[in-house]
């Protein structure tokens, strides 16, 4: 146990940290960061909704960062840039679908230049005009792929944008140190969220956490209904509704916590930031995924914030 406390000290301080910067290309696990949009635009420095408008009630994606068993978080490996139009390998597919003729001027999908699209080679104007990759997005806009990144990976910060920044600032920090290419690492982190409904899971958690299963020892049952009775009894509010972003205060660890680890299968981090008046409340949580980014697993250290007994769930 102190062993692993240790771990997870060492771990918590070069995630917070991020002072590692060594050359990779692939980590051992990942660390999926979730933060809940209410407690980002609840704290001082306000949030501005992209230019997509405001996004949905739920917790979003701040990052897939790659870490080694060593504690180490590599950054910065690649000094290759973030290319919009590779988060959408799927635009050309499309297109061929619907009869129009695709012209390539590179035949790698890395720099896209690509002429007009044409039902037929007579209704196409000759000479060809190429069209440059910034003018291309109203093709990639029909991406799956890129609603999906806008709905999950919105940026929040001010002033608004269409979160392209931060898209490419995460790649060039962590995606290039993932093992996978800029699509496949985006899809990964969308792929990962889809397995963890937290919002979901905490509302839910008031069932959950007053629910015995028949499988419990008779040890492991008086030592749920006194759970039960200390924090319906003696700690902040979790009632049979479950957790709720209402504004209301839970208990970090019996609650919050406890209730995501029942949900998930699996111990999760969580991060604190505070609210305009200074009260502690839930800001990001972390779980983690296997190195190919297909599955949820359990995290070899537990990287914790510094949160309060006593957290505030802000609405959005």
């Amino acid at each position: 146990m102190a062993m692993k406390s240790i771990y997870t000290v060492s771990i918590f301080i070069i995630f917070a940290l991020s002072l590692s910067v060594v050359p990779c290309f692939a980590g051992d696990f990942f660390y999926l960061v979730l933060p809940w949009p209410g407690s980002y635009c609840g704290a001082k420095h306000g949030c501005c909704f992209p230019k997509t408008g405001k996004p949905a009630k739920d917790f979003a994606i701040a990052g897939l960062r790659p870490c080694y068993l060593n504690a180490t978080i590599p950054q910065f490996c690649d000094s290759q840039q973030f290319q919009y139009p590779k988060v959408d390998l799927g635009w050309s597919k499309r297109a061929a679908q619907h009869g129009a003729l695709q012209f390539l001027h590179n035949t790698t999908p890395a720099n896209h230049t690509i002429v007009t699209w044409c039902d037929n080679l007579a209704s196409c104007p000759y000479p060809l005009h190429l069209i440059m990759v910034g003018v291309i997005n109203s093709v990639i806009q029909t991406s799956n792929l890129t609603k999906s990144l806008q709905r999950n990976w919105p940026s929040l910060a001010c002033p608004s944008s269409d979160s392209k920044k931060l898209w490419s600032h995460e790649w060039k920090k962590y995606g290039t140190c993932s093992g996978l290419n800029q699509h496949a690492y985006f899809e990964a982190a969308l792929r990962l969220k889809s397995q963890v409904n937290l919002l979901k899971i905490l509302n839910n958690a008031g069932d959950r956490l007053n629910h015995i299963p028949n499988s419990l020892t008779i040890r492991d049952v008086i030592k749920t209904v006194y759970r039960n009775i200390r924090v319906s009894c003696c700690s902040p509010v979790m009632r049979r509704d479950g957790i709720q972003a209402n504004g209301r205060f839970y208990n970090a660890g019996t609650g919050i916590e406890e209730a995501i680890q029942m949900g998930v299968g699996y111990m999760p981090g969580l991060w604190c930031n505070e609210d305009k008046t200074g009260n502690s409340q839930l800001y990001q949580v972390v779980v983690c995924g296997d190195v190919k980014g297909t599955r949820i697993i359990d995290c070899p250290g537990i990287p914790m914030g510094k949160c309060g007994q006593s957290i505030k769930f802000p609405p959005f």
